[in-house]
């Protein structure tokens, strides 16, 4: 029952993430989303696709730990791989770039749903992130989605739009 709590609890914070996105690109045009600010940082558009691109990463990681199985990735480098996730979505267009989130959500929540108890306290290595849980793995997608949220709202900032507009 506690693992049922966790995964729930967990969910909650998927949906609560996702949702404060959602409702914050609203009512953006092409322009606001791909604007970019000119300092290396990522468009809107582009954290988009790197959040989606990693949700699916993360999972993947944490069904590899939950099988026994080992992610060795020598040398990652967690920069390069990110540039070359985004640099693979950027021609996409944010309806693509949205719907891929969606269908990256709903192959998580469907691996969270067919974890048993004592496969999200299972020990593994993430190439980012090192010795860690199966649960600590998917605890960082909404953690993840929060940091980016931070940037999103920034550039929006910058770009003088009002978040959900």
């Amino acid at each position: 029952m506690a693992s049922e709590k966790r995964v729930q609890t967990l969910i909650d914070k998927l949906a609560a993430a996702r949702e404060d996105i959602l409702q914050t690109i609203e009512g953006l045009d092409e322009g606001a989303l791909a604007w970019q600010p000119g300092d290396g940082r990522w468009s809107i558009k582009e954290n988009l696709a790197h959040l989606a691109s990693a949700e699916g990463s993360h999972r993947q990681v944490a069904q590899a730990i939950a099988a026994g199985q080992t992610v060795d990735v020598p040398d990652f480098d967690l920069d390069a791989w990110n540039a070359a996730q985004v640099a693979k979505r950027r021609q996409r267009s944010i309806d693509e770039i949205l719907e891929e989130m969606a269908a990256e959500r709903q192959r998580t929540l469907s691996a969270l749903q067919d974890l048993e108890g004592e496969a999200l306290d299972r020990e593994g290595l993430h190439p980012a992130l090192g010795e860690t849980t199966v649960l600590r793995v998917f605890r960082i997608i909404p953690i993840h989605e929060r940091w980016h949220l931070k940037d999103i709202k920034q550039l929006l900032e910058e770009q003088g739009e009002q978040p959900g507009q």
